[in-house]
């Protein structure tokens, strides 16, 4: 994995990130769906269980990329979060039947941005990350 994030080059590193984090979300909404097939969960919990599952996402994978980031882990956290949403409105516009591609997205931003912050920071300032050496 460190070959994929080169030190150095944001660009690529943002990309993967936001790959990556689509990647997580999906994983993490396959995981919801057994839970949701196996055990009686209340329909209200549905949307706020898929804005947890995003945020999460998000924020993983920006923790765990932003090592390869030197400085302006923030801005790189709130812009892996900004191109992970610009996805999810792409694929609404591509799914969704009618002119709503922005769905339910509106209460999902603020979380995702703040996750993407999150974990632009934390994983900035990590003190055993594999890429400062």
């Amino acid at each position: 994995m460190n070959k994929i994030l080169q030190k150095g080059n944001p660009l690529h590193t943002s990309v993967v990130s936001i790959l990556l984090s689509v990647l997580m979300t999906i994983i993490l909404f396959i995981i919801f769906s057994f839970i949701l097939g196996f055990f009686s969960y209340p329909g209200m919990l549905i949307k706020p269980s898929v804005i947890a599952a995003s945020c999460i996402g998000v924020f993983l994978c920006v923790y765990y990329t932003s090592g390869a980031i030197e400085s302006k882990g923030w801005l790189y956290g709130v812009l892996c979060a900004a191109g992970y949403i610009l996805i999810l409105v792409l694929a609404g516009m591509f799914f969704r039947r009618g002119n709503n591609a922005w769905g339910g997205y509106y209460w999902m931003m603020p979380g995702i941005i703040l996750s993407g912050f999150i974990g632009g920071v934390m994983g900035i300032n990590k003190t055993s990350s594999s890429f400062k050496k």
